[in-house]
C-alpha cells in the first residue's frame, strides 16, 4: 500500500510540474499578425515612410519605422535628408489608436533608403549602405507620436513635438510583397554619402 501511495504521489508531482510548464509556455506572447503601412511624400520619391506593426490580441505589440531625418528636424534647407530604421518604443494602445516614441539618439543615418527587410543601421551598412553626409548628432532626439486608425490605414501626427508635421501623415496599408517590389534606390544617394563628399573634397584640395 505504501509503495502504491508513493507511486501515485510521484505521478501527481510530475503531472503538476508538467501543467506549470505548459501554463508558462501558453502565457508566452505570440504575435497574431504583422501589417505594413506606407506614406509617400508627393514632392520627393525618396521621402517614403514605412511602418511595420506586429499585432497581439488586436493591439499593437511591437513596431519598426523606416523614415528620414526630417522626423528630427524643424526645417531642411540646402541639403538632402538622411535615412533611418528605428524600433518603436513605449507603445501604448488606446481606444482608436496607439502612441509610440522614436529615439534617434546614438543613431547613424544613411545616405539612401533602407530596405524594409533590414531592421538596423548596422545591418544596412553590412549590406552595402553608406553613412549620411550630414552630422548625425544634429538629428538625434526623442519624439512622441499619436496614431489613429482610419479606413485606409493609419493617420499619424506628432505629439507635443518641436518637429511637428505641417499636416497629419496618412499611412495606407500595403503588403510586404508590394513593398519588396518597390525600388529602394534614390537619385541623389551617391552625392549624399559621407565618403563621396570626403573623397571629392580631398580631390579638389589636391587639384587646387
Amino acid at each position: 500500500m505504501k509503495a502504491l501511495i508513493t507511486v501515485l504521489f510521484g505521478i501527481g508531482v510530475c503531472s503538476c510540474s508538467t501543467t506549470r510548464i505548459s501554463e508558462v509556455g501558453e502565457s508566452t506572447p505570440k504575435l497574431d499578425s504583422m501589417v505594413y503601412y506606407i506614406f509617400q511624400e508627393e514632392y520627393d520619391e525618396c521621402s517614403t515612410s514605412i511602418l511595420e506593426l506586429s499585432y497581439k490580441d488586436g493591439k499593437v505589440a511591437t513596431g519598426y519605422f523606416w523614415g528620414t531625418s526630417d522626423e528630427f528636424s524643424e526645417a531642411r534647407e540646402g541639403y538632402y535628408h538622411g535615412f533611418f530604421v528605428l524600433p518603436m518604443e513605449n507603445i501604448q494602445n488606446h481606444g482608436d489608436g496607439f502612441s509610440f516614441v522614436l529615439d534617434s539618439r546614438k543613431t547613424q543615418f544613411l545616405s539612401g533608403p533602407i530596405k524594409v527587410t533590414v531592421h538596423s543601421t548596422a545591418d544596412a551598412l553590412k549590406q552595402g549602405g553608406h553613412l549620411w553626409l550630414q552630422e548625425a548628432k544634429a538629428f538625434q532626439d526623442s519624439v512622441g507620436y499619436q496614431a489613429s486608425f482610419s479606413k485606409e490605414g493609419i493617420v499619424i501626427h506628432k505629439h507635443k513635438s518641436k518637429y511637428d508635421y505641417y499636416e497629419d501623415h496618412p499611412f495606407k496599408r500595403i503588403s510586404l510583397a508590394a513593398l519588396k517590389k518597390r525600388s529602394s534606390k534614390c537619385s541623389y544617394e551617391k552625392e549624399n554619402r559621407k565618403l563621396w563628399w570626403d573623397q571629392t573634397f580631398s580631390l579638389r584640395v589636391i587639384m587646387n
